[in-house]
């Protein structure tokens, strides 16, 4: 439950930045550009569940578009702090950038990594 709610929060503020976000995997009828984030628990440290963020952004034939994406999401999320009514979020950036070859030459993709950790409250 707690989980659901970390990627409703992270859906919620990455969709700030652009419309078309998904979470483990876009459908086939998703239009360009869009987001997909991966969320993997990693770790405790003390009350904080650890995880790592993955976001890629997805675009057909520029990169262009997908590097603004980018540049805004690092710029929201490294150093991030959101008090939600259950959680609290902190989310830096590993410094992880970079873009990814797709066999099809007309997809551009760039990924970047982040740490959150989350704190439940009670």
């Amino acid at each position: 439950m707690i989980t659901r709610s970390l990627r409703k929060y992270l859906i919620r503020d990455i969709s700030k930045v652009t419309t078309n976000v998904y979470y483990i995997s876009a459908p086939d009828y998703a239009s360009y550009p869009y987001v997909v984030l991966e969320l993997n628990q990693i770790g405790m440290d003390g009350d904080a569940k650890i995880y790592s963020l993955e976001i890629n952004a997805w675009d057909k034939y520029t990169e262009e578009t997908i590097n603004e994406i980018m540049d805004e999401l690092q710029s929201v999320f490294c150093r991030y702090v959101s008090l939600e009514t259950d959680m609290l979020l902190q989310i830096n950036s590993t410094g992880v950038r970079s873009m990814v070859l797709d066999p099809d030459k007309d997809i551009k993709r760039e990924r970047a990594v982040f740490n959150v950790r989350m704190f439940e409250r009670s």
